[in-house]
């Protein structure tokens, strides 16, 4: 996914299993470690105008690429109750989160992970 722009009308309702504006989110009840379900999937160099939701949640993704990205906080609605985070990554392998450039000031952390494993050992987590 590559050079598109999402607005805020990309999430203005919780519609069944949406968590974020890009939702990678198999039914599968439990991951198994190092066996993801999806693989190799790249978002990268989009604009997201966001108003206080999140923007990208990954679940059981192996070589996840989300980088390059410009995210805009908006402004335009209201606060959206409930949202902890920007990005948030489970049961992820080897997943690149970096590169992003996050403009203005989100009232929660950009990411949020948990059982992932990282591209850039580095990344705060």
């Amino acid at each position: 996914m590559r050079k598109n722009t999402f607005t805020d009308a990309c999430r203005l309702s919780d519609y069944q299993y949406g968590n974020a504006v890009i939702s990678i989110c198999p039914e599968i009840q439990k991951p198994i470690k190092k066996h993801c379900y999806h693989r190799n999937i790249k978002i990268e160099d989009n604009v997201f105008m966001t108003s206080d939701v999140p923007v990208l949640y990954a679940y059981s993704t192996e070589n996840l690429r989300f980088a390059g990205n410009r995210i805009f906080r908006s402004g335009r609605r209201a606060e959206n109750a409930g949202t902890e985070w920007l990005i948030r990554t489970d049961s992820c392998e080897n997943a690149d989160v970096g590169g992003n450039i996050i403009n203005g000031d989100f009232p929660f952390p950009v990411l949020s992970s948990e059982n992932c494993t990282f591209a850039d050992p580095d990344i705060e987590r």
